[in-house]
């Protein structure tokens, strides 16, 4: 049995909702993760599971999308800030730009 599956907005994030327009998973804080389930479950796969997993970054507990996600939330943001604000790592001597 093949059924209608589609990825909307629920609340801030993205879930996988039926033909009936009900919930059928957990709300993912990301698009693609929203995706990838919905393509779990159209393939006739068991959802990824999500449970309360520590940080990699801060060791805080949070609820995890799935194996795919280690970092919270905070620090996910914190570190793709980092990239705009932080100059890059210099080793050695600084870099000369411009005529020599």
């Amino acid at each position: 049995m093949s059924r209608f599956l589609r990825v909307l907005r629920a609340g801030a994030g993205w879930a996988v909702f039926d033909e009936k327009g009900d919930r059928v998973t957990d709300v993912f804080h990301r698009f693609d993760a929203a995706k990838r389930q919905r393509a779990r479950l159209e393939a006739g796969l068991r959802p990824a599971k999500s449970q309360i997993r520590p940080c990699m970054t801060c060791g805080d507990r949070f609820a995890s999308e799935g194996v795919h996600n280690r970092m919270c939330g905070r620090c996910r943001a914190l570190g793709g800030d980092m990239g705009a604000t932080a100059g890059p790592a210099v080793r050695g001597r600084p870099v000369r730009r411009g005529l020599s």
